[in-house]
């Protein structure tokens, strides 16, 4: 009995042992579940992060997408301007080319006009020069004549017509 006492107590002490050993394996496995949960809500938790952080950047990559688009847009829109301008320049160079050509033509027209004038006034003032001298010889061969009243009033109405005479070529000169 005392053999089968020694061996109960010995398998009862392996038994002890082993429940040890068991509560330690059962305790170790409880933390490493412990830790597993943890490490799980942080997976969890990072994958939650990570898909904000995805849909952040889809929600940037977005809006890039849309800047580049507007961006595009907006360098059409410069291009067609910038077109637009050029053509209006050409068109204004074209429009001022014509303009001073059309002044030069102007001047050149008004210069021969000028010119022409000058003539017409400068035959008046040798006519007007002649009919003075014609005038002189009337008035002095009125003087001289038999009939100085029918003479005075031919020469009063030569007067009047050259006024006349002068008084349109003024107006003409002055238009």
């Amino acid at each position: 009995q005392l053999a089968s006492q020694a061996e109960i107590a010995k398998l009862r002490k392996e038994l002890r042992e082993e429940k040890m050993e068991l509560q330690r394996s059962q305790a170790e496995r409880q933390e490493h579940r412990a830790e597993l949960r943890d490490r799980d809500l942080t997976i969890a938790e990072s994958e939650r992060r990570i898909k904000a952080l995805e849909k952040a950047v889809e929600s940037q990559l977005d809006k890039v997408d849309d800047l580049e688009e507007e961006l595009r847009r907006a360098n059409t829109e410069i291009f067609d301007l910038e077109g637009k301008l050029s053509g209006m320049e050409d068109v204004l160079a074209e429009s001022s080319a014509i303009e001073t050509t059309k002044l030069e033509k102007e001047k050149h027209f008004d210069a021969k006009r000028q010119e022409r004038m000058e003539r017409r006034l400068a035959e008046r003032e040798r006519e007007l020069e002649e009919r003075e001298r014609k005038l002189r010889e009337e008035r002095d061969s009125i003087i001289r004549s038999d009939n100085p009243e029918r003479e005075i009033e031919q020469l009063e109405q030569d007067n009047r017509m050259l006024l006349k005479a002068l008084n349109r070529e003024k107006a003409e000169a002055a238009d």
